[in-house]
């Protein structure tokens, strides 16, 4: 995680102002402006862990959140009547739609969109939004909503290669704790049957500054189809889980996320979800060197150890 700055430029006299200078990593983007000019709002992490909501005034140099969440928010959208905020979070990494009415400061029923991840666009009326999804059971559409509506519509059906989408598995969210307290998250996709006795694959995303979301995976799809469960892993040092997790792997504490791996075997087999017996760890770039890592320093805990991942 980098340490970024935000900076004002005023195009009269081209005189560069600099917003904040926090002491600690923060980040700051999806900048809306008010229509006055005064003031704006921006996604940023100062000075707390999850990113939330923050309006900046000019005039006083003042920083005051507004909406904040005990998770990340990862877009936000104004309309051009300023009136109503769309705000996006990171659940797990599921996104979620949100509505808020400034002037009224109360929030607004949003949409049930497709489970996945949302990408948003509004008109400039505001009276029209439109959401870029993708899924396991959406490799990538469009859909539109319009204010006055209470559904939304499907705009796109991209061709599928005869693939049976409504055949694919949404992966459900785990959290659990890791042997030095952590609570550690991940994704896991399994076959209708699974069982205790369910072969398991553990897979380990790059980075390691990045997150798994339930994306369209057709490496994943094939594994279920096969009879395993698999499991994407976001150890600590993963995004999407607040700015201190993500550091839970710097610097020293680089080791402690090798040990993520074994405490995830331990948690899905005495959950009875997969049988520790029958476990292979697979991943490419960040998550190949990880795998590698594991094959030496955990050589008993998988049977197989793979990297880079078949689909690089």
């Amino acid at each position: 995680m980098y340490k970024r700055q935000i900076y004002l430029l005023n195009l009269t006299d081209n005189k560069l102002t600099q917003v904040n200078n926090p002491e600690d990593l923060s980040s700051y983007n999806n900048i809306q402006w008010n229509s006055d000019c005064k003031s704006f709002y921006m996604l940023t992490n100062f000075n707390q862990d999850y990113t939330g909501v923050a309006l900046y005034t000019i005039e006083d140099k003042s920083t005051k959140y507004i909406i904040q969440e005990d998770a990340d928010i990862e877009q936000i959208l104004l309309d051009e009547n300023k009136q109503l905020l769309h705000w996006v979070s990171n659940d797990q990494g599921y996104s979620k739609h949100h509505i808020y009415n400034l002037a009224k400061e109360v929030n607004v029923k949003a949409p049930k969109w497709p489970e996945g991840i949302l990408s948003l666009q509004t008109s400039k009326d505001g009276k029209t939004i439109l959401a870029n999804v993708r899924s396991p059971k959406v490799p990538g559409d469009i859909w539109s909503w319009n204010v006055n509506d209470k559904e939304v519509k499907r705009v796109t059906k991209s061709n599928n290669a005869g693939l049976n989408l409504e055949d694919m598995i949404l992966p459900k969210a785990h959290s659990f704790e890791a042997r030095d307290g952590l609570t550690v998250h991940g994704l896991l996709y399994s076959p209708k049957q699974a069982n205790a006795n369910t072969p398991l694959v553990l897979y380990l995303h790059g980075g390691p500054t990045s997150q798994s979301r339930p994306s369209f995976d057709g490496m994943y799809q094939y594994l279920i189809a096969k009879g395993f469960s698999v499991f994407s892993l976001n150890y600590r040092g993963s995004t999407g889980y607040g700015k201190a997790y993500t550091r839970e792997n710097d610097l020293r504490k680089r080791e402690n996320e090798l040990y993520d791996l074994e405490d995830t075997v331990n948690y899905l087999s005495d959950k009875n979800i997969a049988d520790k017996n029958k476990v292979a760890v697979i991943g490419g770039s960040y998550g190949g060197y990880l795998t590698m890592a594991a094959m030496t320093r955990l050589p008993k805990t998988c049977l197989l150890y793979t990297s880079p991942s078949p689909r690089d």
